[in-house]
């Protein structure tokens, strides 16, 4: 339960960062109990943008898409942006 508080406090942190950088734009999020690729899937329904993390594992770092990005980017009905993190470990 600590560690769902905690990245839901991270999430809304982060959510208020990007609202006063970009005002204009309509930035939501949601906290769902449910395995992420229907959990995302479902939301993408009422989305015009997902935006998903990609941690890049392997040899091939750039090239692979892990389970979740891959399904989104493959099944969402809107467009979807994979973000890598970058060298120092953020996104």
């Amino acid at each position: 339960m600590e560690s769902r508080v905690q990245a839901e406090s991270v999430a809304w942190d982060e959510l208020t960062l990007w609202q006063r950088r970009y005002s204009e734009l309509r930035i939501s999020v949601e906290f769902s109990d449910e395995p992420p690729r229907p959990a995302l899937l479902e939301a993408a329904r009422k989305a015009r943008l997902v935006v998903v993390g990609a941690r890049g594992l392997g040899e091939l770092r750039g090239l692979l898409l892990g389970s979740v990005s891959q399904a989104m980017a493959h099944q969402a009905p809107c467009p979807v942006a994979v973000v890598h993190r970058s060298r120092n470990g953020s996104y």
